[in-house]
């Protein structure tokens, strides 16, 4: 269990007290997991919220009978205000998370043998060769992810990894991957897409639909919904779950002092409506697709217009006074 921070400024006080509690960590594994868990649910739950006050907003528009083109530019202001960066966020989070409690998982197994005193002078050299091996452990190079999770549930699950959920890790992971290696995409006039980036001395072509899981971030003003932040956090949270579940584990929550009973998972405080709400909110993101965008267009130089004048007349004012 893990000792609360105020207990070590205690210990400042008491030299004996202090002694004991660095004693109680030595040995320990530590890792940016725990915070990656907190801010994941931090940001579902922001994403929940900010979904169901913009479901509430159009469905005032929808009441006010507002102009088509201005619902659409007001949604798309709200959500890239206030929806976008807790969606995002949640999915980095939950992508971030899960790499974290492979890595985790996989040293714990490798030293689960190995005393809390023995581990804290350092780990020995078997443990040393199995971390640099990346076809025999692959937890510190950079393989795919599939592969890390194949061999962490072969050699320690001592079972398969289901394959809908290899799949979804493989969705997620692809996805953080391309936006932490976003290409620069160049429109042909042909209608197709491709990236600058070359491969064997050719472009490679973009399939639009080849991230449909979680679309291409450029593809549309509202490209992510709350629905594609809890499918990220599902997956982080399922992965955890088979390792909490059963006593066999119980080494890898030793290894990091943590009781997983205790343990509040990315998509533990998500609420019962949490579903409907992402399925409101894809209905009304298709109903704004169908927005005609000579309106939206017309609607934004009628009020870029307005605004402009506005500018323009408080400067005369401000010369003539």
């Amino acid at each position: 269990m893990k000792i609360p921070e105020f207990m070590f400024h205690l210990g400042e006080k008491t030299p004996q007290s202090k002694r004991l509690l660095e004693d109680s960590w030595k040995g320990s594994i530590q890792s940016s997991w725990f915070f990656l868990v907190a801010a994941g649910q931090s940001n579902l739950h922001l994403a929940e919220v900010q979904t169901e006050n913009l479901v509430k907003l159009h469905e005032d528009f929808v009441r006010q009978k507002k102009r088509p083109a201005e619902s659409y530019c007001l949604m798309n202001w709200n959500y890239s205000k206030f929806l976008a960066g807790p969606v995002f966020g949640a999915i980095l989070c939950s992508s971030a998370a899960t790499e974290a409690f492979l890595r985790i998982v996989a040293r714990a197994y490798l030293e689960k043998d190995v005393p809390k005193r023995q581990r804290a002078r350092g780990p020995s050299n078997e443990v040393m060769k199995r971390l640099a091996k990346s076809e025999d452990m692959p937890v510190c190079a950079a393989p795919p992810i599939q592969a890390r999770i194949d061999w962490i549930y072969r050699e320690v699950v001592k079972n398969v990894c289901p394959d809908d959920l290899r799949e979804e890790l493989k969705h997620l992971n692809e996805f953080r991957n391309s936006c932490m290696h976003a290409e620069p995409v160049l429109r042909l006039e042909s209608g197709g897409d491709e990236t600058t980036k070359k491969k064997r001395g050719k472009s490679l072509p973009i399939t639009r639909a080849a991230l449909r899981e979680y679309p291409i971030l450029w593809i549309s003003s509202r490209p992510l919904g709350l629905k594609h932040a809890l499918r990220a956090a599902e997956v982080h949270d399922r992965i955890v779950a088979t390792f909490g579940e059963n006593a066999d584990f119980g080494f890898i929550w030793k290894a990091i002092q943590r009781d997983y009973e205790t343990l509040d998972l990315i998509g533990f405080h998500v609420t019962a409506i949490a579903e409907s709400l992402a399925a409101l909110w894809e209905k009304i993101n298709d109903k704004l697709l169908d927005t005609p965008m000579d309106d939206v267009k017309q609607f934004f130089g009628e009020h870029y217009r307005k605004a402009n004048l506005r500018v323009v007349e408080q400067r005369d004012d401000s010369q003539n006074a």
